[in-house]
């Protein structure tokens, strides 16, 4: 008996875990998050990232593109993807999808059918912007009322780092 409750148990255990895995995003496409600007590979080749003239002015970060990257997202074509790294650090924490805004409907569904209903929405002179928080990455949809969304994702991977360091401390 008491070994059929430990299967159960560790079965049990085994399962709320690769959901937790299933649950965390960790980075965009190939790209992890943390991944220094200089050392990112896809396919075993060093990525060439082009500096890009978008500015986000109220956090800040260098914004990159990639020639020939693949611009499409299910069913949806976007028309520009930004990596963003860190001014202070060179590592990627951000990634800016744009779309036309005949598309954003299709991009909602997406993003609700992975990762279930937002849990923020706020209305702006100029956008809606609607919220999901999935583990250590906060994902913002803004459709603006001019021809565009966005789609960002925005990883806090240094304090999940931070996390995993102070809560696996052996030393007493």
């Amino acid at each position: 008996m008491k070994q059929v409750i430990t299967i159960l148990f560790l079965a049990v255990l085994g399962i709320s875990n690769a959901q937790t895995d299933l649950s965390r995003i960790e980075g965009f496409r190939d790209f992890k998050w943390g991944s220094h600007v200089d050392s990112v590979e896809r396919d075993g080749e060093a990525v060439v990232f082009s500096p890009a003239t978008k500015v986000d002015l109220l956090n800040g970060g260098k914004f990159y593109t990639l020639a020939n990257d693949h611009f499409m997202l299910g069913s949806l074509s976007l028309t520009n993807i930004y990596y963003v790294f860190s001014e202070s650090t060179n590592k990627l924490y951000k990634v800016i999808l744009e779309g036309k805004k005949s598309d954003v409907e299709q991009m909602d569904f997406i993003v609700d059918y992975k990762y279930g209903q937002h849990v923020n929405e706020a209305i702006d002179d100029d956008k809606i912007s609607k919220q999901w928080i999935v583990a250590d990455v906060t994902l913002s949809l803004f459709n603006f009322n001019y021809n565009k969304f966005e789609f960002e994702l925005l990883s806090d991977w240094e304090a999940a780092e931070a996390y995993k360091k102070n809560t696996s401390v052996t030393d007493f």
